[in-house]
């Protein structure tokens, strides 16, 4: 269980964070300036190492200063600082979600596109397969079926492969979440984890609370359950605005409250872990189950990992969902969730549908993790796209409308982009397939069809030549589009 900070340090370290953010802003600091280490900071303010490292964390989500691995914080750019989206806002009234129609249409043109020519996908967000273990992979697959011989032929255990639930107890362990084996149950990807999550929490009809803009995956859900999605304001650095979701618990029934609070899709912020607390002490009151997202949790950009929200699960009320499919393998279409005080309801759902995960893939992913490849693979994904994160900003500034605004994501490769209103996304979408470039339009992202001046870039891949010169024509198309050529 993490430690929860008290309110003495939470003030205080948000008072050191804003005077050096004043001290930024009028030049004390110069773009590019290294900030004292967490020792000086410390001993400076007086305070504690703890309360030195969550000062230059609030100035990165800030957007005062990046991280570099193994160097330090430093001085963003001031472009960099001003260019980020603002928190959004809401009318929080329970609507039901259709995206369904404008994902197949999307989905439907990329195949298009597609079998006529090769598409950039930087819609999607997945990993390029140039990144992908392949070669480690498949000799854990060799080893696999060697040592498994017929047993890989029969059904397996239905709540997934013991060696592989032993890895992922070991996984969360270093993240701060404390389980057994017994309470992992493996999944067919994410997606299933997430759909029987809300299968056994609501019932047609109720009202599910969503981070706006949301994963489109959860809307797609909701609409097809035919459940009413209630959207909660949410900022870019912070997360969900928990004074606003109370507000709303108070005044109205809600089943659930599905969230992606570490390296959030689309913006790839990190809920700091003071709002996590607090928002588990609302959860805690309220009885609310939280059914949580942490697919691009093992991806932070510089610095040490993030704490899920589960982590500060002290009563169960979080219904954990995950996958390797952002980080290794998302053919082998592995994920897991751990239902907790839900176990009951959620067997009973998963009855008819699941009879267990395909055997070879599991025992093959469980033989890869059984050694240090994995987190050797991990360090290498978080050095590519935490380096290229602030070149790919810099490259949608300069090639994109004047006005445009571009998330800073502090993990995972996703980044949520705002031109200036009015813009229709879902024509610069068709226009882009048109040159052979997919990208993911703002309005499936949300229930009732906001954002259709944002859209969301995926870059699971290093920035090459040719991603450079995709995004260069998407701000082309941009241009063209506000100015009417």
């Amino acid at each position: 269980m993490a430690a929860f900070m008290s309110s003495n340090s939470q003030l205080l370290y948000r008072e050191i964070a804003e005077q050096i953010g004043a001290q930024i802003e009028a030049g004390l600091y110069r773009e590019g300036e290294r900030l004292p280490s967490v020792r000086t900071l410390a001993k400076t303010h007086q305070v504690s190492a703890t309360t030195a490292a969550r000062v230059l964390i609030e100035l990165e989500q800030n957007g005062f200063v990046e991280a570099r691995a193994r160097s330090g914080f430093y001085v963003c750019s001031r472009t960099r600082q001003r260019n980020t989206p603002s928190a959004t806002r809401t009318a929080p009234i329970p609507a039901s979600a259709n995206v369904n129609a404008l994902i197949g249409r999307i989905f439907r043109a990329t195949i298009s596109a597609g079998a006529a020519g090769r598409v950039m996908p930087l819609g999607a967000a997945e990993l390029d397969e140039a990144l992908l273990p392949h070669k480690e992979l498949a000799v854990a697959v060799a080893r696999a079926v060697r040592e498994g011989g017929a047993s890989l032929l029969a059904y397996g255990h239905r709540n997934g492969d013991p060696d592989l639930r032993r890895r992922i107890v070991h996984i969360l362990g270093l993240r701060g979440v404390s389980l057994v084996p017994d309470d992992i149950v493996v999944t067919t990807g994410e997606s299933e984890a997430l759909g029987l999550a809300l299968m056994a929490l609501t019932s047609p009809g109720a009202a599910v609370a969503v981070e706006s803009p949301c994963f489109f995956g959860i809307l797609q859900w909701i609409e097809t359950l035919g459940l009413r999605a209630v959207e909660i304001a949410t900022d870019p650095h912070r997360g969900i605005d928990i004074d606003e979701l109370e507000r709303i618990a108070e005044a109205m029934p809600l089943a659930a409250l599905a969230l992606n609070p570490t390296f959030h899709n689309p913006f790839g912020f990190a809920m700091p872990p003071e709002a996590m607390a607090r928002l588990m002490s609302v959860v805690e009151r309220h009885r609310l189950p939280v059914i949580e997202d942490d697919v691009y949790g093992e991806l932070h950009h510089a610095g040490r990992g993030r704490l899920p929200m589960k982590s500060f699960d002290r009563e169960g009320w979080v219904f954990y969902c995950s996958s390797f499919s952002k980080t290794l393998a998302p053919g082998f279409r592995i994920g897991w969730c751990v239902p907790g005080r839900f176990a009951e309801s959620f067997e009973r759902v998963r009855a008819p549908c699941n009879a267990g995960v395909t055997t070879l893939t599991q025992r093959a992913l469980a033989v890869y993790l059984d050694g240090r490849a994995y987190r050797r693979h991990l360090d290498g994904l978080r050095r590519l796209f935490g380096s290229q994160a602030s070149a790919i900003r810099t490259l949608v500034l300069e090639s994109f409308p004047i006005g445009t605004l571009i998330s800073e994501p502090g993990g995972g490769f996703v980044f949520w982009v705002e031109i200036p209103a009015p813009f229709d996304a879902m024509r610069f979408s068709e226009l882009a397939i048109a040159e052979g470039i997919s990208i993911a339009p703002g309005p499936i992202f949300s229930a009732s069809g906001r954002f259709d001046n944002a859209f969301r870039l995926s870059v699971g891949r290093c920035l090459t030549p040719d991603v450079d010169a995709a995004i260069r024509s998407l701000g082309r198309i941009a241009v063209e589009m506000k100015t009417g050529r």
